[in-house]
Formats: structure tokens, C-alpha cells, sequence
């Protein structure tokens, strides 16, 4: 169900559209949207490349984006990694 909805988002152009293996935690996928957006140097930290991706996704510029975490065995490590919609 979730591989469809992201083929349709990716079917109207979402601005982003990153399905991450979470099996082993969130900054090492969301430090790869980072990178793969221009963010951060070569030199960050995947901490510190994961933080300016989540301040990335939850800019309110009108774009929609989708992240799916896939393999997550415990929901409660994505809390610190969830972008907030409030703005």
C-alpha cells in the first residue's frame, strides 16, 4: 500500500519522494536526503546532515514531499526524527 501511494505521489511530481531503510535507525536515510538535496559539506556528520534534512522537509515553501521509513522494529526511534508540520 505504501510503495503505491508513492508511485502516485511520484506520478503528480511531489518535490521529494524518499523511500529510507530504517531497519537500523533514521539519520543514516535522512542524511542521505540531505546529501542528495545539497546539504551540509562533505565533512558533516550523519547527525548533523540528518538535522539539516528534517529542517529541510518541514520548511513551509508549499512543496510536497514524501518519506517513507521503511523496516522500522521500533517506532519509538523515529520520534526525534519525524518533521513537525507545525509552523
Amino acid at each position: 500500500m505504501a510503495a503505491e501511494y508513492a508511485r502516485e505521489c511520484i506520478g503528480v511530481r511531489f518535490g521529494l519522494v524518499a523511500w529510507l531503510n530504517a531497519e537500523s535507525g533514521p539519520v543514516a536515510g535522512l542524511a542521505e536526503v540531505a546529501r542528495a538535496c545539497g546539504l551540509g559539506s562533505a565533512d558533516d556528520a550523519p547527525e548533523v546532515l540528518a538535522r539539516q534534512a528534517l529542517r529541510w522537509l518541514e520548511a513551509d515553501d508549499r512543496v510536497r514531499r514524501l518519506v517513507v521509513f521503511d523496516n522500522v522494529e521500533d517506532p519509538d526511534e523515529l520520534r526525534d526524527w519525524l518533521p513537525s508540520l507545525v509552523g
